[in-house]
């Protein structure tokens, strides 16, 4: 299964993209009466510290499409543990665990 990613570089985030992502995220995670195991969106610097990465789950990918496709969502490689600043949407240890298979 395939992750995916969103690149936003500082000056969308001072724009309110990262705030209009996260409420997007909201109103997904409000639709669901539960969020699908392994629903999980992790963030983190990229090396260069001028862009946020936001990773989505493979089980999150069926309900973020149109999220992907809005902001330029790519398929990427699953990140590594060491990459990822926070956890912005899931259940902790689950999601943490992903990351770790």
């Amino acid at each position: 299964m395939e992750w995916r990613k969103i690149t936003l570089v500082n000056e969308q985030i001072v724009h309110g993209i990262l705030d209009a992502i996260l409420v997007e995220l909201q109103s997904i995670d409000k639709s669901l009466s539960l969020l699908p195991g392994g629903f999980c969106v992790f963030a983190g610097r990229a090396p260069d510290e001028e862009t946020l990465c936001l990773y989505f789950s493979p089980p999150a990918v069926p309900y973020i499409a149109e999220l992907t496709s809005r902001y330029c969502g790519v398929p990427c490689e699953k990140p590594l543990k060491k990459d990822i600043e926070s956890l912005l949407f899931g259940y902790g240890d689950s999601c943490w665990a992903l990351l770790d298979s």
